[in-house]
């Protein structure tokens, strides 16, 4: 299972992430959250080779196509509620595989409704990011697992909502084949909005791995190609 720290601000954490085995770091682009971070700030911050993504809760694909520019991007996490028209127009220029498309289970009407959302999506992304609650993020609600596995994800997808040390007992407790494919960590390894603890992502990494659940790389992705 590859392992994300989303919400970074500052150097010190980045360093402590790429120390310890995470794969992804992820940028908030979005101005209401207290983890906003300017595009142009997050360009500034060295990732070393961690894989750089960006979360937007808007349409304007030329603002977004501009911040993934200016902060380096490799990913884009589109976290609100992008019409179908902007998830087919950002695929179109950067791929599908660039795009990771949240979802709500809690805010679906049934785990149906959620899965015509899933088959709908998956030609123009390469992941999906499930979360907790019904917007936004960063809150610290955890998701009930167990639902999830009478979905069938069209693409690898990604467990986020409240995660820490003391949740992955619950994921290492999933069958195998229906584990997600990375975690994503937020405010659970924080003192302050932004401001990630050492000692927390830490401890997130110790108890994967006595749980045999990574972290482990993300799948190669040619920077190179990025428009």
């Amino acid at each position: 299972m590859f392992f994300k720290v989303c919400g970074l601000r500052r150097q010190e954490d980045l360093d402590a992430a790429w120390q310890l085995g995470f794969a992804l770091c992820g940028f908030i682009f979005a101005e209401k959250s207290p983890r906003f971070l300017a595009p142009h700030k997050a360009g500034l911050l060295d990732s070393r080779t961690l894989v750089r993504v960006g979360v937007f809760v808007h349409n304007r694909v030329r603002e977004i196509e501009e911040a993934a520019r200016t902060a380096r991007l490799d990913l884009l996490q589109l976290h609100g509620g992008q019409e179908a028209s902007c998830l087919e127009e950002l695929a179109a220029l950067f791929g599908p595989q660039r795009l990771i498309r949240v979802v709500w289970p809690e805010r679906s009407a049934s785990p149906e409704v959620l899965q015509k959302e899933l088959d709908k999506a998956a030609p123009f992304c390469g992941h999906f990011l499930v979360d907790a609650g019904s917007d936004w993020g960063g809150h610290g609600t955890r998701l009930d697992v167990h639902p999830l596995t009478r979905l069938h994800f069209p693409r690898p997808w990604i467990l986020a909502g409240g995660l820490a040390a003391d949740a992955l007992d619950k994921v290492a407790a999933l069958p195998r084949e229906q584990r997600p494919a990375g975690l994503d960590f937020n405010s659970r390894l924080e003192s302050a909005p932004g401001c990630k603890e050492e000692h927390l992502m830490k401890a997130v990494c110790d108890r994967a791995r006595s749980l045999g659940l990574g972290p482990a790389p993300f799948a190669s992705i040619d920077r190179a190609c990025m428009p």
